[in-house]
């Protein structure tokens, strides 16, 4: 795991998954009808580009062409994903086109027949299942007319007693949370006429789901207008493409309307507009659940009054909890977990310094995690920018933090030191020459709420040495190990003199260097000094007041 990216041990707890067994396997039963062989076979007919966009469209399967990366960018994937969503507006106009020809039970007999069709492909899909237990539901109890309400709360106790820890997928959350929400603003969109009532609602459905649209700290307010124009086209190609996969494949018609869909996010990812917001905490998104259904009950209730005073007072508390007015009175230091590499963050108040960025050849470290984990602290610049040394797994995120985020100075020199942030003063203690790189690893001393703080970078034994040798005096609290854990740092002699308290080790989970060392653990505890390491806690915080 990364700071502020996916964590896949945290998405197997929701599902209930909390432990792994390993042993041998075999067959006690197989399925005979293999859907992902049909699928691979169906999707194979196709170039790579419409394969891939009907595969997720269709069968919910990643990809890897970058139209789908830039609609994952876009947060407009939402209407590419084969879901509840989609399938129940494809449902509703195969439904309305019947309506011409048989009368509204027997119109709703086919089209639930219809919907089955569909739950081989999303037996793991709970917006799919929602839908098609909805449509049944609405058979079964056709007689009683039972109001859309009740069968929405029988569907979700069906779904949550068939596995209680649906209750905490996203699919069931929103999936049931918009068919509540739409339901309940029924009465105030039923006033709205023609095709504005389709824009509204699209509006209505953007607003409900902003928490997530700004889960990753990046809000992008055209999403909702790239969704409203991607909608019919995303159907049309959903509809067809499960036709043709059930008789055969329109090897000609499909590749035109996907080459449409890619065409539309290429040319969105060039208008896009992107704020750099920080996401809702688990209450601020209870807040505005609670205002948005408040805002539509008391539209309802005609209190035009209360309604407007909602409108102006949810807005306002966000911008106003943008604010850090915390950092008027507390210091902090993260050794921010950036797998295996190093970045140590340092704030005094409003001053903020960054050691090093970390790096990564699979993803962009600074656009994916660093940014975020900014963001969510309501940390809005950077005043320094300080390089350890040259090599990527310190300095690999520099270039697009520089250029996305508000960096004041990017320290790299000896000759910068003493360097001053505020009331922080950094003390580099290598001036030695050395060949290799990291013999010019910068060792820098700090002081931050009341603590001293050693980083060394991946500065070796000799420059260790050297050190104590020139500076008997030198003293720390925390130390940042050099080299994360490599038995080419951290000497006895330099651990003994320099008395930490705590020492800090940055590395990459199971990663192929051996990071820590054994040689390294056993001298931190013979030496009786206690250790944390970010491949185990991700990262690691020390805060203070005054």
């Amino acid at each position: 795991t990364f700071e502020s990216r996916f964590s896949f041990p945290a998405y197997l707890e929701s599902y209930g998954i909390k432990e792994e067994v390993e042993g041998p396997l075999s067959y006690v039963m197989k399925v005979p009808i293999r859907f992902g062989k049909l699928e691979d076979a169906f999707l194979g007919k196709f170039d790579t580009k419409t394969s891939q966009i009907l595969g997720k469209l269709l069968f919910s399967r990643g990809g890897t062409i970058e139209e789908l990366n830039k609609a994952d960018d876009l947060r407009i994937l939402f209407y590419l994903s084969a879901g509840g969503f989609l399938l129940s507006f494809l449902l509703r106009g195969l439904e309305k086109a019947l309506g011409y020809f048989f009368k509204e039970k027997i119109t709703k007999r086919i089209v639930f027949i219809s919907s089955l069709i569909f739950l081989p492909f999303g037996l793991r899909k709970i917006g799919i299942i929602r839908v098609i237990l909805m449509r049944g539901l609405g058979v079964v109890f056709y007689k009683k007319k039972l109001e859309r309400i009740a069968i929405l709360s029988i569907a979700g106790l069906i779904i949550l007693g068939l596995n209680p820890y649906n209750v905490f997928q996203s699919g069931f959350l929103l999936g049931f949370g918009l068919s509540f929400l739409f339901h309940f603003i029924s009465p105030t969109l039923s006033q709205i006429k023609g095709f504005k009532q389709k824009g509204v609602s699209l509006l209505c459905l953007r607003l409900f789901l902003l928490p997530m649209d700004i889960s990753s700290c990046a809000y992008h307010p055209f999403s909702f207008i790239f969704g409203f124009i991607l909608l019919p086209i995303s159907i049309l190609t959903m509809g067809l493409g499960y036709l043709s996969f059930v008789s055969f494949p329109f090897v000609n018609l499909l590749p035109g309307l996907s080459n449409a869909i890619a065409f539309l996010i290429n040319l969105f990812s060039k208008i896009d507009v992107r704020v750099f917001l920080p996401a809702l905490s688990a209450v601020g998104i209870t807040l505005f659940i609670a205002f948005y259904i408040l805002y539509f009950y008391f539209q309802e209730l005609g209190m035009k009054r209360v309604r407007r005073a909602i409108a102006l007072a949810a807005p306002s508390l966000y911008l106003v909890s943008l604010i850090p007015f915390g950092y008027l009175f507390t210091s902090e230091v993260v050794f921010v977990n950036v797998g295996q590499g190093d970045c140590i963050l340092l704030r005094e108040r409003n001053y903020v310094a960054m050691v090093d960025t970390g790096g990564n050849i699979g993803f962009d470290m600074a656009e994916e995690s660093l940014i975020p984990f900014l963001l969510k602290r309501r940390i809005y610049h950077i005043d320094a920018l300080i390089a350890s040394h040259g090599d990527f797994d310190h300095v690999g995120a520099v270039s697009t933090l520089c250029a996305k985020f508000r960096v004041g100075r990017y320290i790299t020199e000896r000759k910068d030191f003493p360097l001053k942030v505020g009331r922080m003063s950094f003390v580099n203690y290598n001036i030695y020459e050395g060949q290799e790189e990291n013999d010019k690893s910068l060792v820098l001393a700090t002081k931050v709420g009341g603590k001293t703080y050693l980083l060394t970078g991946d500065a070796p034994y000799r420059i260790e040495r050297q050190i104590i040798r020139d500076h008997p005096e030198l003293r720390c609290d925390i130390i940042k190990l050099g080299h994360h854990g490599s038995n080419t740092s951290s000497c006895e002699e330099f651990l003994v003199a320099v008395k930490p308290s705590v020492a800090i080790i940055s590395c990459g989970a199971r990663n192929k260097y051996g990071h820590p060392t054994k040689e390294i653990i056993d001298r931190l505890n013979k030496l009786k000094i206690p250790y944390r390491r970010t491949d185990e806690e991700g990262s690691i915080s020390y805060k203070g007041w005054g």
